[in-house]
């Protein structure tokens, strides 16, 4: 999809942030039979945009769907301490606590947490998600039961999308380890393959440049293969996914990863 700006030239086959952590809630409120919206605690910080964005799109889920009400939990952008906060957030009654900010924020709000005797739940995203704040706290299970939800493979079993980075490792001379953040960058660099691909087959292998690559793209649903990303259709009208997209959810269960919701859709909302 595009983002940023309608007709904009930035694609990639994922959701907004808000969108990525709806799919956790819209799975696990079937999952347990829920009838009732979950309370979640939004930690984020007023002094960057895109943190702010965030918040509006939690709280513009919530309404839309009625999967959640959000208590906004402002802060730093890198925070230190967040047990008032945090402290404010439980006695209200929350069940999930949402960081979709940095490693900074999970840590600050973790400890909050293990201070207060409390152990609500984590859900975090792929930048600052469970290896990396686990490795920041020096305890991956510190977050025992926290959630870690984006639209990336993730690091649980021998997959489809690890046998292709294997391959890529073995065969090509890919540096770097099995993450949620390698799985990004090789998502990004097949979507620029397979964007070339369309644009060879629907303009032929001359002449090509960013224009048509752009509009081949544009014309046709976008097969990633590899299972690094569901096939979807990209619309240069809309800022948000408009079908097909899927998110997969894991947890930190006995100190291991594992997975919880694979493959969940991904919801479709309207603009906030």
């Amino acid at each position: 999809m595009p983002v940023l700006w309608d007709n904009g030239w930035y694609f990639s086959l994922r959701p907004f942030y808000a969108q990525e952590f709806g799919v956790f809630f819209d799975a696990h409120y079937k999952a347990v039979n829920r009838t009732t919206p979950f309370k979640v605690a939004v930690v984020s910080s007023e002094s960057v945009p895109v943190y702010v964005d965030i918040m509006n799109g939690m709280i513009a889920y919530g309404k839309q769907f009625n999967r959640i009400t959000v208590d906004p939990v402002w802060a730093p952008a890198q925070p230190t301490d967040l047990t008032t906060q945090i402290q404010r957030a439980v006695k209200a009654g929350a069940e999930y606590i949402v960081v979709p900010t940095n490693t900074a924020a999970v840590v600050a709000a973790q400890r909050a947490l293990q201070s207060l005797g409390s152990n609500i739940p984590l859900v975090l995203s792929n930048h600052n998600g469970l290896a990396a704040s686990g490795k920041a706290l020096n305890d991956l299970k510190s977050l025992e039961n926290s959630y870690e939800v984006h639209t990336f493979p993730m690091p649980v079993g021998d997959t489809v999308p690890k046998k292709f980075f294997d391959t890529l490792v073995a065969k090509y001379a890919l540096k770097g380890d099995w993450n949620t953040l390698t799985a990004q960058g090789i998502t990004q660099g097949l979507l620029a393959v397979r964007g070339m691909e369309m644009a060879v087959k629907k303009y032929g292998p001359t002449k090509l440049d960013g224009i048509k690559v752009r509009e081949a793209l544009l014309s046709d649903t976008v097969k990633l293969g590899f299972g690094y990303a569901a096939d979807a259709k990209l619309d240069p009208k809309s800022a948000f996914a408009i079908g097909g997209m899927t998110a997969n959810v894991v947890m930190i269960k006995d100190g291991s990863y594992v997975m919880k919701y694979p493959d969940a859709p991904v919801p479709v909302m309207t603009r906030w």
